[in-house]
């Protein structure tokens, strides 16, 4: 994994390559074992150099490269492409990126990870390509050469890429199916200007906040919701699955080059007695693929069903499973407490495991980088204990496998059971929707069962908002400009189906991968994700609803997969945490509470975005434990304080200071 910049130009800037290596800089902590960058001029000459980082190794090896003091003093350049690595397969200095073709004709950055790499290796090497490392790089690379976008689809991993072709004067910018890697651009009069961050693009154009995506974030209490907004208002995501051709002219556009309709349609219809077999054979596969690196490789534990899974999938693998390394997050307070779920799993497999307990003290230290290095506002400190096992794993590894998507492709959340009623009562099947509703009821009270039976219609999620009457914090412009209707509903054959499309692709998993790939790339790991498989994902969306729920159960089929494997502890747990925190308790009381008091001095807050009084009055009833409106509180002083690191203490894209902080 690692990170990587561009700029494309339609003419000759003289400050492009100063721009270049401050984006570059800004990227440091996605790769410290290698750095580069490619110019091209206006005679249309590639120009190789090194960074401050490479190793000495690369200039004698390399006779093409330029040291990088050299590119300081070269003003001029039309397109500009850099490289920060975190090298992973192929430790030598033959992975360095920008990577070219034999002929030149091509170059490529690229960040992420392919795991079919042998197979497409051998078909090209038969079609008479030659290769000078063990690379993925070079394998996608010559892959685009030799089948140009069709490659795509024949990737499986995590990935974003640009390849910029000097015959054809275009550019490629190409993301993952399921937005695992990030990729951003934006657009100016003079440029188009990308890369695996928002800050290194912010830092060149000083974008504006977006108040579609704030109005997402406080009204409909969604994160990522919608495929090409950023909290930046001119920087836009490559959709998943997609890419962009970006022609001489700077014109873009954006095709789609995964349907995952088209997939699940085109899936074989597995018989029920054999899906669990086959379901299990297809995850072992995938942690098999994502356990391949020549750097030391653990995962992360938070006692929940996914991540256990993963750890009794290596488990199975490897000869000495005592060798299996595993980091988690505990905590004293019961409703956030994991302890006695990771303990059952590390006694029954014997494996390794290292924790960490989180405290507001450390919180409190931590608040400024974790917000800058996630670089948007997010919902709860959910993602928090998620950063300290980061840190913690990163003295250990630089690879860890991580359980997100396990919800999303098995119906892991207790909102996909309204779904299922609605197929049930749409299929006239009320036999099977009274055993599940009243299954469902006897386990967890009638009065949760009918809560979420609001969600049935996915309209109803804004109206919700609305009968809550969330808007009351709201400056009028923001309510009466933002726009409440939710992304397009994709084509599926159910509505459960579609929820989980509206999981997969919109609500929860864009926001959860967001913070992975910032808080392991933040302490330098690559986070892998097995149940984002596409074979895996495409073959569970295509189960029979029977297979995924039961009554008062979520993810019957991986529970049963595992239950010769895994605790009975564990396979038999109803409720979800997911790496929590106790916010609502810390937010009570000091230190943490005393932060809330910054979010009442904040004047672009309270003249743009929020009723300031009715906001105040809000907050204070909530410390005096007049209402349990945790998140509210949190959102709003998660807002300000984003836009004070992002907009108004540019200290912290000055390059010594930005230096200071990720090197500590």
């Amino acid at each position: 994994m690692c990170g990587f910049n561009g700029i494309l130009q339609i003419k000759s800037q003289t400050d492009m390559n100063a721009k270049i290596i401050a984006m570059n800089n800004l990227i440091k902590h996605r790769g410290k074992d290698d750095g580069g960058y490619l110019i091209i001029d206006d005679s249309n000459q590639s120009l190789e150099y090194s960074d401050l980082n490479s190793p000495e190794e690369l200039l004698k090896t390399s006779k093409n490269i330029i040291p990088f003091n050299e590119l300081k003093k070269n003003k001029t350049g039309i397109i500009a492409l850099s490289h920060k690595r975190l090298s992973i397969r192929d430790l030598s200095t033959n992975g360095h990126q920008p990577m070219l073709n034999d002929n030149k004709s091509l170059s490529m950055v690229y960040n992420g990870e392919v795991y079919n790499t042998d197979e497409l290796k051998k078909e090209l090497m038969d079609s008479g390509y030659q290769f000078k490392s063990k690379t993925d790089t070079e394998v996608i690379l010559k892959a685009y050469e030799q089948w140009g976008a069709k490659s795509f689809n024949r990737l499986n991993g995590m990935f974003a890429f640009a390849i910029h072709d000097k015959k054809e004067n275009k550019t490629i910018l190409c993301r993952d199916r399921y937005g695992i890697k990030p990729l951003y651009y934006a657009k100016t009069k003079e440029a188009i200007i990308f890369s695996s961050e928002l800050k290194p693009i912010h830092h060149i154009i000083k974008a504006k906040p977006d108040h579609q995506t704030i109005y997402d974030y406080l009204y409909l209490k969604q994160q990522n919701l919608r495929t090409d907004n950023t909290f930046f208002k001119e920087i836009k995501k490559i959709p998943c699955g997609s890419y962009a051709i970006i022609d001489q002219d700077l014109n873009i556009i954006i095709n789609k080059w995964y349907d995952i309709n088209e997939t699940i349609s085109a899936q074989p219809i597995v018989p029920a007695a054999e899906a669990e077999e086959a379901f299990k054979n297809l995850l072992i596969d995938s942690v098999k693929l994502r356990l391949i690196a020549d750097v030391p490789v653990g995962t992360a534990l938070s006692g929940g069903l996914d991540s256990s899974a993963i750890v009794a999938s290596i488990h199975k693998l490897l000869p000495n499973p005592e060798n299996i390394n595993t980091f988690s997050s505990i905590f004293d307070e019961p409703e956030a407490n994991e302890q006695p779920f990771i303990k059952s799993l590390i006694d029954k497999l014997n494996v390794k495991n290292k924790s960490i307990t989180p405290t507001p003290e450390m919180l409190m230290e931590d608040i400024d980088d974790l917000i800058y290095c996630q670089e948007e506002p997010f919902l709860s400190l959910g993602m928090y204990a998620q950063y300290c096992v980061m840190r913690l794993a990163s003295k250990d590894v630089k690879v860890t496998l991580d359980g997100q998507g396990g919800d999303e492709i098995l119906a892991g959340y207790h909102r996909f059971f309204p779904a299922l009623w609605l197929d049930q009562l749409k299929g006239f099947n009320i036999a099977g929707f009274i055993n599940s509703f009243t299954g469902y009821a006897k386990e967890y009270s009638l009065n949760t069962a009918c809560s979420w039976t609001i969600m049935m219609n996915r309209k109803n999620i804004a109206r919700y908002q609305k009968f809550k009457k969330f808007d009351r914090f709201l400056q009028p412009n923001l309510v009466k400009n933002g726009n409440p209707i939710l992304p397009k509903s994709m084509n599926a054959k159910n509505h459960l189906q579609q929820s989980m499309l509206d999981s997969l692709f919109h609500f929860g998993l864009p926001a959860y991968l967001h913070h992975a790939d910032r808080n392991s790339m933040r302490f330098n790991i690559e986070s892998r994700i097995p149940f984002l498989d596409h074979r895996l994902v495409e073959f569970s969306l295509g189960l029979p609803k029977s297979l995924l729920l039961q009554p008062a159960e979520t993810k019957s089929i991986l529970r049963k997969a595992f239950s010769d494997i895994l605790p009975e502890k564990i396979i038999k747990r109803k409720d979800k945490m997911g790496f929590p925190t106790p916010q609502q308790r810390w937010q009570l009381k000091e230190p943490m509470k005393h932060l809330f008091t910054e979010t009442l001095n904040s004047e672009w807050l309270f003249s743009e975005i929020i009723n300031k009084k009715t906001f105040e009055t809000h907050q204070q009833s909530y410390f005096d434990k007049k209402n349990n409106d945790w998140q509210t509180v949190w959102q709003v002083f998660c807002l300000q304080k984003w836009h004070q690191i992002f907009f108004e203490d540019f200290n912290y894209f000055r390059e010594e200071t930005y230096n200071e902080k990720i090197m500590a």
